[in-house]
């Protein structure tokens, strides 16, 4: 999980609704570790919610210069054009980040079978997407989806991704998808400005790619894959890491204690390889261990 001092660097956003209170977007703007770079709000539910924040929240965000998002919780029991028309009507335009369809539980409702929600989705974004220009994004957890959509679901090639995944080193990407924009990391974050815990958010690549990102609307579904790769041989070499943050710890497991992170980007050399996927660094003065499984050979 990143920690404060990783992520002064790091390109970071929350995301917030009527639970946050009222919020002080001025301060939220001043917040220095880490920065705030991206904001996304929740603006409508099925075809029957109007988050009451939403308004205060979208101008907060533009008054500050913050870019900004707004998401739609989708219900299934509701006919998808009818959520989609509620979700526009409301929030007009999308200057920065797509449109986002929130799809995970809603309480005791059963939900259809894996190909009938599909389908219902489906509907719904591509409503979305012919009416803005923008190709939207999912956001969902990897337990979701995976119990709730079928395995070979086209959705996960023609939409973006925006994974939910606490408590771990990256995150665990649903079925389908082979890399993802955004990373809600938290939902316990303190930032400046928010009176409330709030969801915590970092942006999946550097700050090329997100420069990129805002300035161009004919950007792709998703961003490259992250690739996973079998170790090279011919120690010692130099990888690059390919996801957001990047976990180095004493030893070559997952429950071993954490030394410190390395970020996107950041090129390292390994000087020797454990249980097929860890690669030791040097680190701080000594050694560590990474995952090899989210770097790529240079």
């Amino acid at each position: 999980m990143p920690s404060s001092a990783i992520l002064i660097d790091k390109i970071s956003g929350i995301d917030v609704s009527h639970h946050d209170g009222v919020i002080d977007w001025s301060k939220v703007a001043a917040n220095q570790i880490p920065a705030i770079r991206f904001g996304i709000a929740k603006a409508t539910q099925g075809d029957y919610f109007w988050d009451s924040r939403f308004n205060y929240n979208w101008a907060g965000m533009k008054d500050v210069g913050i870019p900004r998002g707004a998401y739609h919780f989708f219900d299934c029991r509701i006919d998808p054009i009818k959520q989609a028309r509620t979700f526009l009507n409301k929030v007009g335009s999308f200057p920065d980040l797509p449109p986002i369809l929130d799809v995970e539980w809603l309480g005791d409702v059963v939900e259809p079978e894996p190909y009938k929600l599909s389908q219902l989705l489906d509907t719904c974004l591509s409503f979305i997407q012919q009416k803005t220009g923008r190709i939207p994004w999912i956001y969902t957890s990897m337990g979701y989806w995976n119990t709730h959509l079928p395995k070979n679901s086209n959705l996960t090639k023609k939409y973006g991704l925006w994974v939910a995944n606490y408590r771990v080193d990256y995150p665990r990407l649903p079925s389908g998808w082979s890399s993802y924009w955004i990373w809600q990391w938290t939902e316990a974050g303190s930032v400046y400005g928010v009176p409330t815990a709030v969801d915590m958010n970092l942006w999946y690549g550097d700050e090329a790619s997100w420069k990129k990102f805002l300035n161009d609307n004919s950007v792709p579904a998703n961003p490259p894959p992250i690739v996973i790769e079998p170790p090279a041989t011919g120690l010692p070499y130099d990888v690059k890491i390919n996801t957001a943050v990047l976990t180095v710890r004493l030893s070559a497991t997952m429950y071993s204690p954490v030394r410190g992170y390395v970020l996107a980007g950041q090129v390292v050399t390994i000087l020797e390889i454990s249980n097929l996927y860890w690669g030791k660094i040097m680190y701080n003065g000594g050694t560590g261990w990474i995952n090899l499984k989210y770097t790529v050979r240079v």
